[in-house]
């Protein structure tokens, strides 16, 4: 994989094309499209080196026959290129951006004024699609990858957009420098983070919807964490591989999301482990059957699956369940809980039992730093429990909370979790899920 002279050798044209701009009194800052390709890049391989559970790095390995180091390197590559379809003028011709597009025209791209503006996403799901045919070989009929692209704004593209998008295809995605400067920033990021013999390997295999779902959701991540200017100030250049790599570490560590839980096994006696986990039961309470049977039908299970507990009011069962998940994650190298009930107020109460098993277990497994916990309701706010965790955010550098106070807790709410669409991202959360 290339270093840092992929970006050096980037031609003017390359580092014209903008990609983000900045509000406010910032509105007349700029970054150009290559940085911020880059930065998610950079971005992708933090979440699957600290973020992502074994369980899922392996998943996505196993399925694309390679090792995780190499499907790593397909993370990036992926990643690299989610935001091709701005280097279009379908995209770079804004009215309102009057400015940068004098840029372009400036650097020797021909004035094209589209007749419609596709989203950037499905632009860029058509080159990349385009790109991976006429340089890799790859067959343009088979779009799992390049959709990959094209979903990363949570909505994939119809035939018919596609369709349309070839029909306008000079206006939207250009013609003579445009398409020569798509390539060299495709070629660029391929020799990046992908190359030759992990590429080779790649296309040998079909990537799943699963596994394309997957993809989509780590790249969905690393461009929301990159677009964040607090994270990643707006800048006009980069000089090199490296200058980006410090900027992404940085970036991270400022952002302080929780490290993957890693549910380490138990030595304990079934019973001890029991009080251990559940310190406010009677001294001389047993694990009944049902628990028993919970416990052994985990332990016993060889491959990820359904489990369902049924038994009256009064059994134990969350007792049971929350038991049996802690087993079955160290087995399966998951990271995290979901308990899911269908009212805020179940899901209230459950929120506290959640909360004493995962710290005890926490205070157990030391992990690195707190680890974060949410309640995922509308109403969440409100819950007196979730209000008494303290509040992670970024720039508390890992040891500190949001009112600058030490903590040593083992359980926050991180805040960058509260935002529209991420609480699913949680390691562990309690929550509703409606019954239609």
């Amino acid at each position: 994989m290339g270093g840092d002279h992929v970006i050096e050798s980037l031609s003017d044209q390359a580092k014209a094309l903008w990609a983000k701009t900045g509000s406010g009194e910032d509105r007349l800052s700029w970054e150009p499209l290559y940085v911020h390709l880059f930065d998610s890049a950079e971005v992708s391989r933090l979440v699957w080196r600290d973020y992502l559970s074994e369980s899922v790095k392996t998943t996505i390995a196993n399925s694309l026959g390679l090792t995780k180091q190499d499907a790593q390197c397909v993370v990036a590559w992926i990643v690299s290129n989610h935001d091709i379809g701005k280097a279009t003028p379908a995209f770079q011709n804004n009215r309102y951006l009057r400015d940068l597009w004098e840029r372009d025209l400036n650097a020797g791209f021909p004035a094209i004024t589209p007749v419609d503006r596709p989203p950037h996403a499905f632009l860029g799901q058509v080159l990349f699609g385009e790109w991976l045919e006429s340089q890799q070989g790859y067959p343009n009929g088979n779009q799992t990858i390049a959709s990959i692209i094209g979903g990363h704004h949570g909505i994939y593209p119809s035939t018919k957009d596609l369709k349309d998008i070839h029909t306008f295809e000079s206006e939207v995605l250009g013609t003579g420098l445009w398409r020569a400067t798509q390539e060299e920033l495709l070629n660029a990021t391929f020799e990046a983070y992908l190359g030759p013999e992990v590429a080779k390997k790649l296309f040998a295999t079909s990537v799943s919807p699963a596994i394309e779902v997957l993809l989509t959701a780590i790249e969905i991540m690393a461009d929301w964490v990159a677009s964040n200017t607090e994270l990643f100030p707006l800048v006009q250049s980069v000089n090199s591989l490296g200058e980006l790599q410090q900027r992404a570490a940085e970036a991270w560590q400022y952002l302080g999301l929780p490290k993957a839980i890693e549910f380490a096994e138990e030595d304990l006696a079934p019973n001890t482990l029991f009080h251990r986990r559940f310190p406010s039961l009677p001294a001389g309470a047993k694990l009944n059957s049902v628990q028993l049977a919970t416990i052994t039908a985990a332990t016993a299970m060889d491959a990820p699956g359904l489990m369902i507990i049924e038994a009256p009011m009064g059994c134990g069962k969350t007792e049971a369940s929350l038991l049996g998940a802690e087993i079955l994650a160290h087995k399966f190298g998951q990271s995290g809980i979901a308990y899911l009930l269908p009212t805020q107020a179940t899901s209230n109460a459950m929120f506290d039992r959640v909360e004493s098993w995962l710290d005890d277990l926490l205070h157990d497994q030391c992990p690195e730093g707190p680890q974060d916990l949410h309640l995922l309701h509308s109403k969440a706010a409100l819950d007196e429990s979730f209000r008494a965790l303290p509040k992670w955010k970024p720039g508390t550098m890992g040891d500190q909370t949001s009112n600058n106070k030490p903590t040593e807790e083992m359980l926050v709410a991180h805040q960058w979790f509260g935002g529209r669409k991420r609480g699913l991202a949680l390691p562990a959360h309690a929550g509703m899920i409606p019954l239609a």
